[in-house]
């Protein structure tokens, strides 16, 4: 009984942080949009040109633009044998709604196995572009080898005099992560607060059809926690929502950079076994034998226990419409990364797991 107090104890503290972590969300976002949408125009797109000069991107589109995103090629300028930038320490800096509850799950059985320090900060202890407060936590609690997990955007940790973690983080389907974010404001998950209590009385179909707010313009962070803390990026999803293309373009190249110089690996949700696969191989000193706490009971148990419930198969209209309007710049973004990825697992010979209930 004990043991099952504990689970549902657990259960409802993911739940609590979830809710917390969509409700940052939405604040934070609208703060940003208000404070900066009056300063948009010529002077962010020569800024955003400023963080990388004239230097190559790393990459280059080698098929028609005009493709749809899943569609397009790439040629990337990364060295896949390249030796980890921080064996000492490692940050995943999650994405809400990507995996990041079984991953802890899957770390925190590691962390006793491999021995490394683990620590997973709660959502609503900082704000995800809180620099300074996390380098004073770190001070505290920093033990080599260390694992952190936490939503944050990515920060250069130079500046405060600290050598640069490994990044790592984990990605998923736009349209599907939005789902997943919608249901569960709507319903929650298998147990705590919000099941069969909607909190949004229409469907995705409905909601786009009445131009709701939560539909029409992405209300949840995605590519801001590749681009970084910095005044400028809240600049940057300003002028995202603001609807200004050009800036949007250099959004978008500014996180495809991102990707590629400056993450050891961005695994796929979607691919989630390869994912592992290619943590284990590329670092085996905090992901040895993932793929066995994968498979174990317990983990199994506790990823049913987390799942969102009540999800509808998402209809065509509300696909065509996410990937054209209120997703299409994360779209773009996720094709590029999931290409990237499977450039790695190619390389390193990894064999594709055929086993798609991930």
């Amino acid at each position: 009984m004990n043991e099952v107090r504990e689970v549902e104890e657990e259960v409802m503290e993911v739940v609590k942080e979830d809710i917390e972590t969509v409700e940052e969300e939405i604040e934070w976002a609208q703060k940003e949009v208000e404070s900066v949408a009056a300063g948009l125009g010529g002077g962010v797109s020569a800024e955003l040109s400023s963080i990388w000069g004239a230097d190559s991107p790393g990459w280059k589109l080698t098929s028609g633009e005009g493709l749809a995103a899943a569609q397009r090629k790439y040629s990337y300028d990364v060295d896949y044998f390249a030796p980890v930038p921080n064996t000492k320490f490692v940050f995943h800096n999650k994405l809400p709604k990507c995996g990041s509850t079984t991953m802890h799950n899957i770390v925190g059985l590691l962390s006793r196995k491999n021995n490394f320090t683990y620590w997973k900060i709660m959502s609503g202890v900082m704000k995800f572009t809180d620099e300074e407060t996390l380098i004073q936590a770190l001070k505290m609690r920093y033990r080599e080898p260390f694992f952190l997990l936490q939503h944050h955007f990515w920060m250069d940790f130079n500046k405060y005099s600290m050598h640069q973690p490994t990044f790592v983080n984990m990605i998923r389907d736009p349209i599907s992560w939005f789902q997943s974010h919608y249901t569960f404001m709507r319903f929650g998950m298998n147990k705590g607060r919000g099941e069969n209590d909607p909190k949004l009385g229409s469907d995705i179909d409905d909601c786009i059809k009445n131009k709701e707010k939560n539909c029409v313009s992405n209300q949840w962070t995605y590519i801001e926690f590749f681009c970084g803390s910095e005044k400028l990026c809240a600049t940057m999803k300003a002028a995202y929502d603001s609807g200004d293309l050009d800036v949007k373009r250099q959004v978008l190249e500014t996180v495809k950079r991102r990707v590629v110089n400056d993450y050891f690996i961005v695994g796929i949700l979607e691919q989630f076994e390869d994912t592992l696969q290619l943590f284990e191989t590329m670092l085996p000193m905090f992901y040895k034998g993932a793929m066995d706490a994968w498979k174990s009971d317990y983990i199994q148990f506790r990823r049913n226990q987390t799942k969102t419930t009540d999800k509808e198969p998402i209809s065509d209209f509300a696909r065509d419409y996410l990937e054209k309007n209120t997703l299409s710049y994360e779209i773009d973004f996720y094709w590029f990364t999931r290409q990237l990825f499977n450039e790695r697992v190619k390389a390193l010979g990894i064999t594709p797991s055929t086993n798609l209930d991930t």
